[in-house]
């Protein structure tokens, strides 16, 4: 199912979605129960009918302000009567009608419309559909919502529509439904304290992880946060035009379809430390990098529809950027192989010439964000965030073989882009909440020197030993820090979080039991043992989002039970090859919250003397299922901590679903046994 979006919105909340969402664990101690009472005004095909809608589930908010906020399992009941269920599906009597008939089973697919407000501001929560099923005058389902990264102050939640999607019944087929909430009351109300730092910060993360980071360097240099000035109101600040940078919001290509870029807004603000390195591909060596990113996101936002103007399930964040870099001290081998000691700056510059007004170009730099809004729906591209800038590399303070060798205050490469980018998430890896840190890479060119050296031209020696093009430049960014006025809130910002891996190798996770049952408990897919076969390189700040890779997955001793009938049944996976294991962060105890993601079990047997195959999911896009749990370094083991709901996909075989005996749109609980890491593994988060 689709909906028709009608504007587009500049985010001032970043929303997690429920797939994404599996990176995001652990509960705060400010938990507390919700529920709402709701009423809303559904049109169907002849006429109008009050439906009365219950919302029960708990929110957590951070335990510092402008965090995120995450939200337990929410249950969904959607009362009408049997009548007005009927009536909304424009069923006429005498004709298959339901009207009277209490007992007929029907599912529909409940969409929420949710926005967040705070300070006068709105914005769509992006809640998932729920699949609800039940008789007579109620539906009843659950499921996960997303997550909600940012904001300060009061947080207000409030559904603003609802569409069911109504199906089964003696009628057969589906009926579309759209309803107007005849009441506005809230959701729920989270207070964010306006002095946290952090809005990235993961609920459950160790106060030991947490690091002050000074304003300014021991060389001098300011890595202070500042608010970024919004458009128009510093011409040396917005986006930039210069056609190298400019390009950015047009390659990589988009999806098919007809895209249009909304309005320029004022966005939103952040600081975020970065830290990683730059390699010098002639000298096989690398320059540690360190920066801090003012950020203003979301200043456009642009959206894809398809030729009849249906949404497509893909969204665009526009916005500019300045790095702050602190300068880099690094020891290589080069000038005949003698150990040389400098030090380089990579500051961002304005770019040369004018803009096509006339006007100087700004310095900052542009960013893109390709997000997929709506879990629910197959995603058509891949998470990615794109940041491309025009640097200058300087290097000054140089000593060959312990002698200072004057090369003067103007020894630089002339200007060049830097273009990097970040992985964030599709449906099968799953998907990790942007602002709590990810990995950014890419190439720079470093061109020929100029300028080096006092008494004598230095300049050819240094472009023989460093300028040379496709420079690997890898970034680890720390949780994002939301500026609303006061810059000082982020003095304390995080220091990027990574992971640590030993000994590595070919590891074996191995469960002793699996179970998909449905929401009864009597039916559905038990095995006896699960392996998951993993590759994990050793080492030390490692990435932690799909830190391990590429795994396979073997199912043993699995059966099948379905209308009082047990039967064995194969199971293989549509996702071997392509899982992925993610740390999100440490608990107090020195245990680590992870993600194993991509599981996509699929049985294989006949059913009702059919071949039938069903496949499990945790949505009707077909998102991958996961494992969401702590990793132990004592046991060496993964203990699954949120159980996730899955969705059976039948194809077009109702055959199969029908001697499966299951309803459409069922879901159930895809729940494990503690995984046991053969070899054992040394997991940390230094």
């Amino acid at each position: 199912m689709r909906l028709k979006r009608s504007s587009i919105a500049s985010f001032s909340f970043l929303t997690v979605a429920s797939s994404g969402a599996a990176l995001v664990v652990g509960m705060g101690p400010a938990q507390a129960d919700i529920g709402a009472d709701l009423s809303f005004l559904c049109n169907g095909r002849t006429g109008a009918w009050p439906v009365k809608v219950n919302v029960a589930g708990s929110v957590t908010a951070p335990r510092r302000g402008a965090g995120v906020i995450s939200f337990g399992q929410m249950t969904v009941r959607v009362r009408a009567s049997a009548k007005d269920l009927s009536d909304m599906r424009g069923t006429p009597a005498g004709k298959g009608s339901d009207t009277g008939s209490a007992e007929v089973p029907l599912t529909t697919a409940a969409r929420f419309l949710v926005s967040a407000q705070a300070g006068g501001t709105s914005v769509d929560a992006a809640w998932p559909t729920f699949n609800l099923s039940g008789t007579g005058g109620e539906l009843t389902g659950n499921g996960a919502v997303p997550a909600l990264a940012g904001g300060t102050g009061q947080v207000t939640l409030r559904a603003t529509g609802l569409v069911l999607n109504l199906s089964g019944g003696t009628a057969g087929g589906q009926t579309t439904v759209s309803c107007s909430p005849t009441n506005n009351r809230p959701l729920a109300t989270v207070e964010m304290p306006a002095t946290a730092s952090t809005p990235g910060t993961s609920p459950g993360s160790s106060p030991r992880s947490r690091a002050t980071t000074p304003a300014t360097t021991a060389a001098g240099a300011d890595t202070s946060c500042e608010v970024l000035p919004a458009p128009g109101e510093d011409p040396k600040y917005g986006f930039n035009s210069y056609p190298a940078l400019d390009r950015v919001f047009k390659e990589p290509g988009r999806p098919p379809g007809d895209f249009t870029v909304g309005p320029i807004g004022r966005g939103i603000t952040y600081c975020i430390r970065a830290s990683g390195f730059s390699n010098v591909g002639k000298l096989a060596g690398a320059t540690p990098v360190g920066a801090l990113t003012l950020l203003r996101r979301a200043v456009r936002a642009g959206i894809l529809t398809q030729p009849d103007g249906e949404p497509v399930n893909y969204r665009e964040q526009w916005g500019y950027a300045l790095n702050k870099p602190a300068p880099s001290r690094s020891v290589q081998l080069s000038l005949g192989f003698m150990p040389t000691l400098s030090v380089t700056d990579m500051d961002q510059v304005v770019p040369p010439g004018k803009d096509s007004s006339g006007n100087l170009y700004p310095v900052t730099g542009n960013v893109r964000t390709d997000i997929a809004p709506d879990p629910t729906l197959p995603s058509v591209a891949d998470d990615m965030t794109f940041i491309s800038s025009l640097v200058g590399v300087r290097v000054h303070d140089v000593a060959l073989n312990g002698t200072p060798l004057s090369v003067g205050e103007n020894c630089r490469a002339k200007p060049t882009p830097l273009n990097l980018s970040s992985f964030t998430g599709n449906d099968q890896s799953g998907r990790t909440v942007l602002t709590l840190g990810s990995t950014f890479t890419g190439r720079v060119d470093i061109p020929a020197f100029t300028g080096c050296g006092t008494s004598e031209d230095l300049s050819p020696l240094f472009t023989a030993s460093v300028s040379g093009p496709g420079n690997y430049v890898q970034l680890e960014s720390a949780p994002w820090c939301r500026v609303v006025t006061d810059p000082s809130v982020c003095a304390s910002s995080e220091e990027p979080t990574t992971v640590s891996v030993a000994p590595g190798g070919q590891v074996s996770l191995t469960s002793k039991a699996l179970q998909m049952m449905d929401s009864t408990g009597t039916e559905g897919v038990t095995c006896d043992a699960v392996t998951i076969h993993m590759p994990l390189r050793a080492g030390h700040w490692k990435q932690r989002f799909l830190f391990g890779k590429t795994g396979t997955v073997e199912y043993k001793g699995c059966q099948l039970t379905a209308a009082g009938t047990t039967i064995p049944v194969r199971v293989t996976d549509s996702g071997s090859g392509k899982l992925g294991m993610s740390a999100v962060d440490t608990n107090e105890d020195g245990t680590v919250n992870m993600v194993i993601s991509g599981l996509v079990p699929k049985v294989s047997t006949t059913l009702g003397g059919k071949p039938c195959t069903i496949q499990y999911v945790s949505s009707a896009g077909g998102s991958a299922l996961g494992v969401q749990g702590v990793y132990d370094n004592a046991s060496h083991t993964l203990t699954q901590t949120s159980v996730w709901q899955y969705l059976p996909q039948f194809g077009s075989s109702t055959d199969c679903q029908a001697a499966a005996n299951t309803t459409p749109g069922s879901t159930g609980s895809f729940t494990i046994n503690p995984f046991v890491f053969t070899p054992p593994q040394k997991i940390t988060m230094p």
